[in-house]
């Protein structure tokens, strides 16, 4: 997922909430075409709200939070959802921001997000890729990214009881146990 989107590596976390996002209302064979979604709240989801990881974004900021010369529209990326109808979104110069006023553009933007250093970029030892770009060429430059010195195992080791915490009480239905992350019948 973020290698498609072509955001930088430091969202991995995202990525991983919303794909268990997307699994927890997504059918399997194994709950005889149901979702865990379903199974759990004997609902089916709505999943009208659901766009493309990583698709540029508009998001109109809350007027009382502005003063009177600031932009009350910024362009950001989709990185995930935190319930029906809110999102949340990166904005290069603002970082990561909840919000529920979006538009989304999954084709073609009027304009990109600006490339500027956000705040917690300046700590991070991944160098940020090149945003995606509004275009619809056929041919797309793929970023170079640099290889870790580590593997994926030794950077989640220290992080699985944070983020086992974390996608519990996300959802209710998604954690990780000895073999990754699982529905927690598959454990």
């Amino acid at each position: 997922m973020l290698h498609d989107a072509r955001l930088p590596p430091r969202f991995w976390a995202e990525a991983i909430t919303t794909f268990m996002h997307l699994r927890n209302r997504s059918p399997t064979m194994a709950n005889d075409g149901r979702t865990p979604f379903d199974l759990y709240y004997h609902i089916k989801p709505n999943v009208s709200y659901i766009r493309p990881f990583g698709c540029i974004t508009k998001v109109t900021l809350p007027s009382e939070n502005l003063g009177k010369l600031d932009d009350r529209v910024v362009m950001g990326y989709l990185v995930g959802y935190m319930h029906e109808g809110d999102y949340r979104v990166w904005i290069p110069k603002m970082g990561l921001k909840e919000a529920r006023d979006v538009t989304f553009y999954e084709d073609n933007a009027p304009l990109k997000p600006e490339n500027g250093a956000t705040v917690d970029s300046l700590a991070q030892p991944w160098p940020i890729n090149e945003p995606p770009t509004a275009s619809t060429s056929s041919h797309v430059s793929q970023p170079i990214l640099p290889t870790p010195a580590t593997t994926i195992s030794d950077n989640v080791e220290p992080h699985r009881e944070k983020l086992t915490r974390f996608l519990s009480g996300s959802t209710g239905m998604a954690h990780i146990c000895s073999s990754g992350l699982a529905h927690p019948s598959s454990c």
